[in-house]
Formats: C-alpha cells, structure tokens, sequence
C-alpha cells in the first residue's frame, strides 16, 4: 500500500525507520497520486519524506488501512466520521456524517440501519404525540393517568422512548445531558422551573434521587403556570442537537443488550431457527425491551411451549415467545403488548382483546417491516 513502506528491494528497510515522522516541509504544488499498490511496497511511488495520499487505500492485510501508517491519529478520527450517526439541525432526524457507510450486501442489513428502523417503529409507540423519532415527546402525571392509572408513580416521561422519573431512566438521562455541558442544560430551565431543586435530585442515586425528581415534577405540574414552566424547560432540551444526539445513542445503548441477551437465550434452545436474525424478530425485541424490559419473565413459559410445539420458522418461534411473555404483563396492558408485538412482526395493525380489554396499536412506521422484514441482520 502507499507509503506502507519506504522504497528499496521489496521495500524492505529497518523496521524502527518505518515509524519515524516525516520532517520535510509539505510541497507547495499538488502531489502526484501514488501508483497502485504492489506486494510489500514493490512498484510504489511514495516519497519517504512525506506523504503522498491519505485515506483508504488497498492493502495487504485488510481494508481502512492508511496509505501513511504514522498518522495513526488521523486514522481515529476517520474512523469516527465514516457513517456516524449525527442529526439533522433543522428536524433533528438522525443522518450519516462523514462519507457514506459500506452498506450490507443484498438481502440483510446492518446492525445500525436496524438499530435505527427498529428505534424509528418504537418511538411511535412511546412518544405522547404518536409521531416517529419526537424528541420533544412529554407526558405528566395528569396525561399518563388517562393511559394507565399505575402511570402516576412515572411523574414525567420525556424523549423518544419515555424515559421516565418514576424508574430513574430519566435522571440518567439527564445526568448525561449535563455532564455534556452544564451551561447549556442549565440554561434550558425556566426561572420558575425551581432548577436547583431538579439539580439537587439529579446529584441524589438510587430511589432517593427518583422521588425528588418526581416530587420537583409533580410540584411544579400541580399549577397551570407550573405545568408551563415544566413544559418549556423539556422543549428547550429538545432544541439542543447534542442532547437530543445522547438520546439517540441512549436509546440504543440502553436497551440493545437486552435484545442481544434474549437473542443469545434463544438459540440455547432453538439454534437453527436463530442462527440469522431477520428485522422483524430484532426490531419486535428491540420494542419488547423498551417496554417490558425483554423475555426474561416468561422464560420458562416460552421455553416450555417452544419444546411441545416445535415452531418451523423464527416468526412461529417468536409469536410465541412475545405472546408468552404479553401474558406475565399486569392485565391491563396484556393486549397492548400483544397489538404492539405481534403487529410489528406481521407489518400492519393487528387488534388483540386480552381480559376484557382491547387494543389495536398505529404506527405510520409499519412499512419499514414490509419492505425489510426477512433481511438478516449482519453481525447478530
């Protein structure tokens, strides 16, 4: 590869000389391309004393080498740019930074597209407003209770998947956001948002700190002019782009190792029918972790159904499974989880009646499972 090494015989030289900096001053007029690469620096044009190309060049050992091997800073931050996820500072929807990624071959995807489609079918689920990828999203105690009346102990919920005080997601959430820049987070909140009683709680860990949060939001939500204040101080989080960036890689974070723990649980019992995960089956996962945390509850019921039914295909494996774990859900919000679930998998709206209670779950997101619902996902 270019200026992999210095030239002579087969380009071999001492080996310490190849990790020495280049001293010469840069030539003033644009510098001549090197020739294609030969084996071990044979037939290579690059200069010793400076460097005639970066970037990605073919190699010997792989791909993403540099054509100037001493520049290993410049290779970290290229490889943070290539196909980094940023957003967009006038919709704030996620977009690639740098150059294009390489994409997956026909037929499957990779594992950030499918982060990215899976998280874009949840987050019409969680957000109060319906729409996908709502960074603004925000419900209190008052909107929830019109859900489900256990939502109370929630206080507020906020972002695209709901991160809520009640369970302490969103003070880590917010903890983050301020430990990205204090001044900025600071100054989201109103002068009658009574920040330093937020802060105070933030500092606090464990279910001290989410009974402060929730008493700081339900304080300020009990008066209209509270509930205003309140309002506008999550707004102006979500006009921040890096804030609303930590609840992208959050949101991923947070909640893909679940998916990747019950897919790995999976194949203890039905290898061949995991060996390649499709869409459908981690974006439906990726959903059930969000909401009920992943199968891990009705382990023993899938398990045991799995072993007397013998699904043929992963979709019967997984519409069993997510049909076991709906039922270990309070009775309420079985439905919902099987409208959510099974809906997902099948690519359009399904209405499911569970104990009394009924439920058929939107999503304008829906298309995304019909057009890549069977893709295998590389590297799962």
């Amino acid at each position: 590869m270019a200026n992999s090494t210095l030239p002579g015989p087969q380009g071999a030289q001492p080996h310490h000389r190849r990790h020495l900096r280049h001293t010469a001053a840069v030539p003033q007029k644009p510098l001549t391309a090197p020739k294609t690469p030969g084996i071990q620096g044979h037939k290579d044009q690059a200069d010793p004393n400076f460097t005639s190309m970066l970037g990605c060049t073919p190699n010997l050992t792989g791909v993403r080498d540099w054509a100037d091997h001493t520049l290993g800073e410049i290779s970290h931050l290229w490889h943070q740019a290539l196909g980094s996820i940023g957003l967009d500072k006038e919709t704030g929807t996620p977009m690639a930074n740098g150059s294009t990624p390489l994409a997956a071959p026909s037929g499957q995807l990779t594992i950030d597209e499918a982060h990215l489609l899976a998280l874009k079918i949840t987050t019409c689920f969680e957000g109060a407003s319906g729409k996908s990828m709502d960074y603004k999203s925000l419900a209190g105690t008052d909107d929830q209770r019109n859900k489900n009346p256990n939502f109370d102990r929630q206080a507020t919920s906020f972002g695209l998947v709901q991160w809520n005080f009640g369970t302490g997601t969103l003070s880590k959430l917010l903890n983050k956001m301020r430990a990205n820049n204090a001044n900025v987070f600071d100054g989201c909140f109103t002068a009658g948002s009574n920040f330093d009683v937020l802060k105070a709680a933030l500092a606090l860990s464990g279910d001290k700190g989410a009974a402060a949060a929730s008493k700081w939001a339900r304080d300020l939500y009990a008066t209209a002019a509270g509930k205003k204040e309140w309002q506008t101080s999550f707004e102006n989080l979500a006009k921040v782009e890096a804030f609303n960036k930590i609840q992208f890689d959050s949101a991923i974070n947070d909640y893909n190792p679940t998916v990747e723990k019950n897919i790995k649980w999976l194949r203890t019992f039905a290898p061949a029918l995991m060996a390649k995960v499709e869409f459908r089956t981690y974006a439906a996962l990726f959903d059930c972790a969000i909401q009920q945390g992943g199968l891990s509850r009705a382990a023993d019921e899938i398990k045991a159904k799995a072993d007397r039914d013998k699904p043929k295909t992963q979709f019967d494996l997984m519409t069993m499974a997510f049909t076991e774990r709906a039922n270990k859900a309070v009775e309420e919000s079985r439905a919902d989880c099987m409208s959510r679930r099974l809906s997902i998998l099948n690519g359009k709206m399904l209405s499911f009646t569970v104990c009394g209670v009924t439920r058929k779950r939107e999503n304008s997101q829906y298309g995304i499972v019909l057009t890549e619902a069977a893709k295998i996902i590389v590297g799962l």
